[in-house]
């Protein structure tokens, strides 16, 4: 298989940027951020795609953002390789949205795209069987990032899987998954400790069904005896029903005596006298009329108690506002009192005297003259200078002092007070009772306009109740009703007519439901006259003999039908019960056969990971032999753990024990010994893999590199030009490509 031709239409930083490759050693050159590990994840992305690995849901990688470019909306690219001497072109989109793969035979054109395995996961086609690589597999053997030459964790099981394969020819099929399914399915039946899963959930259907069934057979019998008890009662019904005919002529006689209660509350109405010219209608108007006539005179008394309740308000407000009236100097009481405070905080200013800018200009004088005689030598003069100028400040001080406490002294004796304290309590108690008067004031006005406003509302609700008022009289003297009596008599001899009418109306409904008039007829002409003697026998016989028997029958019925109707049938339940069992039989079978299948298949990879672990160990072991031409006896455990023979003392030791360099050449050796087993013909891609390497150890690797490839083809990706230097000093043919 050879890379031909690396078309990034639109991928990372590159833009219709087309690479150009060769069978062979290619050697792709370029600075640190020119793009050379971009090229190496292109060819990953173009066979794999960047979706997350092994994932149950479709998901990307962090690659997938990280490639993808800033400036366009295009994320695409191809990449045309040559496998059996057939040209072919993948094609693919890498959008999350309308992603999409292609993949033709380049010589014909043809779209053979549905040739390749579909991922059922990602809903796209996997260009990769001519790689015959998972994408852990690619990523651990041919595809060698930098410093990145170790190989993953899970890559062992991948690894066992195909050396398992390997003589079967079913390179395909993954002996790890195979075995993990087949526990997987073995575990959705009978499930681990403590899980419940098909077995478990028929067992306790099993165990609920038998349950179930012992139940049927309790109620089957409960079910016998109740209809025993059914029967019995249902003969004593049959008795009880002969008497029914006794009953009828109860009903007989109670509907001939509400036809006569009726009739004669038809005379009485019929014999009323009703008051002439009393108009139905009229008189629901004048109960209206009453109603509201009262309500506005209602509304109107609680209108005048509010308005007495408000004026003996406003006469407490009134004896509150004289009680707290103000003293009639209270505007100078409160301005002395604010240069009271001023004077004893010091923010007082007091305009200045005479006496004391004299002074002021005194000390100012001697200061000043003291001042100049120093300067002039003649400190005598200029101490007693100094001494009259400080003189004249501390009479300055004093006299302020004195004249401020004479000023405070001056404020409270005016009031006639001795002390501070008896005038600051008395401007106090001035100012609350100022604050009072003024507070009732306020309260004063507020009620001042609700009273206003309730004497409107008294005048409007007066309005309202006299014309009420003059409505009631007025209909009331239009039908001929001088006063009250009259109108109360024609009230109760209307409410007596319409009492009869409904009584006659409940006779009359009582009637129709004791007998229709078509089953009394039918009953009079079956029965004919009436049997006194009969009709003593239905009238001493309980009736709520019939009705027990009835109420008995119904409930033993009720149950008896809860009972039949809750249960299924003893033959379904019991046909279940087999069901399950069989069913139950069969998964055990299968659960038994799942487990056998998953550890004859594990014994037999055993077996052929046995039997071809030393091929690869001994790929190993000739590739590190030629790199580091030390060591050459390699030792490669299930889990791709690699030990190796120390030449000086023939002991096995982990290569964790070994230097660095010597570490990275073992798994570099690892990776190539597992391509050339397992993928032969895919290219091998190096992305500055070899950086750490000292100058000696990098000509050893690329003496071995030049031998690989002349079996498969090599691109080695270099951000040094010491790769060129050795290939050119070496004189080895190579396929240059500069970024």
């Amino acid at each position: 298989m050879i890379y031909k031709k690396l078309s990034l239409l639109s991928f990372g930083k590159f833009k219709n940027k087309h690479i150009y490759l060769q069978d062979g050693l290619n050697l792709i050159m370029g600075s640190n951020e020119a793009g050379k590990s971009t090229i190496h994840y292109f060819i990953e992305g173009m066979f794999y795609g960047f979706f997350a690995y092994g994932k149950k849901k479709k998901s990307y990688e962090d690659l997938q953002q990280k490639y993808k470019p800033w400036s366009s909306d295009d994320y695409a690219g191809a990449l045309a390789y040559e496998n059996d001497k057939s040209m072919f072109l993948i094609e693919r989109n890498f959008s999350e949205v309308n992603g999409r793969v292609k993949v033709s035979n380049y010589t014909t054109g043809e779209d053979i795209t549905n040739k390749f395995n579909f991922n059922e996961v990602t809903r796209m086609y996997e260009p990769t069987n001519h790689l015959n690589l998972s994408k852990i597999m690619y990523r651990n053997t041919v595809s060698i990032g930098q410093m990145n030459t170790k190989t993953e964790k899970n890559l062992s099981e991948e690894v066992n899987s195909l050396m398992a394969n390997i003589d079967t020819g079913f390179s395909d099929i993954s002996v790890v998954a195979a075995i993990k399914k087949l526990r997987e399915e073995a575990e959705k039946i009978a499930g681990k400790k403590g899980e419940i899963k098909q077995i478990g959930q028929i067992n306790q259907i099993l165990e609920k069904t038998v349950a179930e069934k012992e139940e049927a057979q309790k109620v089957i019998n409960e079910s016998k005896a109740l209809k025993i008890r059914m029967d019995k009662l249902s003969e004593e019904l049959d008795n009880i029903k002969k008497y029914e005919a006794y009953d009828k002529l109860r009903s007989i006689k109670k509907y001939e005596d509400l036809c006569e209660e009726i009739n004669k509350a038809k005379r009485t109405l019929a014999g009323m006298q009703l008051v002439e010219g009393f108009d139905e209608d009229k008189f629901e108007e004048i109960i209206l009329l009453e109603s509201e006539t009262n309500n506005k005179a209602e509304k109107l008394n609680d209108l005048k108690s509010k308005l007495i309740d408000l004026q003996d308000e406003i006469a407490d407000i009134k004896s509150e506002i004289y009680k707290n009236m103000p003293a009639n100097n209270i505007d100078e009481l409160n301005q002395d009192y604010a240069t009271y405070n001023q004077m004893k905080e010091g923010t007082y200013k007091q305009p200045s005297k005479k006496s004391d800018i004299i002074f002021l200009i005194l000390f100012i004088l001697f200061g000043g003259a003291g001042a100049y005689l120093y300067l002039n030598d003649m400190l005598t003069y200029s101490l007693v200078s100094a001494a009259a100028a400080v003189i004249m400040l501390i009479i300055f001080i004093v006299k302020k002092i004195k004249n401020k406490r004479i000023d405070t002294d001056s404020i409270y004796t005016k009031y006639g007070f001795k002390n501070e304290y008896e005038y600051e309590k008395y401007c106090s108690a001035k100012n609350r009772e100022n604050e009072k008067h003024e507070e009732a004031k306020i309260m004063l006005q507020i009620k001042t306009d609700e009273y206003e406003k309730l004497q409107q509302q008294i005048g409007l609700a007066k309005e309202e109740y006299d014309g009420k008022s003059n409505t009631f009289g007025r209909t009331i003297n239009e039908m001929g009703l001088d006063n009250n009596t009259p109108y109360r008599e024609a009230l109760k001899a209307n409410k007596t007519y319409q009492e009869l009418k409904s009584r006659i109306s409940a006779l009359e409904m009582l009637r129709d439901e004791t007998l229709s008039e078509g089953e009394y007829n039918s009953y009079k002409e079956k029965l004919g006259d009436f049997d006194i003697d009969m009709l003593k026998i239905a009238e001493e016989r309980p009736q709520e003999d019939k009705d027990t028997v009835l109420a008995e029958l119904s409930r033993l019925a009720g149950i008896y039908d809860n009972n039949t109707n809750n249960i299924r049938s003893l033959t379904e339940i019991v046909s279940q019960i087999k069901e399950l069992t069989d069913k139950r039989d069969e998964l055990l079978i299968e659960y038994s056969a799942l487990n056998v299948a998953a550890d004859v298949i594990e014994e037999t990879a055993k077996e052929m990971h046995s039997q071809n672990s030393p091929v690869l160990n001994k790929k190993i072991s000739d590739m590190i032999f030629d790199i580091t031409n030390r060591y050459k006896n390699i030792k490669l455990s299930s889990e791709l753990d690699l030990n190796v023979e120390y030449p000086e003392t023939g002991l096995l030791v982990n290569v964790e024990e070994l230097s660095q360099g010597t570490l990275e050449q073992l798994y570099f050796s690892l990776r190539v010994a597992l391509a050339d087993m397992f993928a032969p013909d895919t290219p091998l891609i190096l992305d500055d893999s070899f950086v750490m390497y000292d100058t000696y150890r990098l000509e050893n690797i690329i003496r071995v590199l030049y031998n690989i490839s002349k079996k498969r083809q090599v691109l080695l990706l270099s951000c040094s030009s010491r790769e060129k230097e050795i290939l050119d000093r070496m004189n080895i043919s190579y396929n240059l490509v500069t970024l």
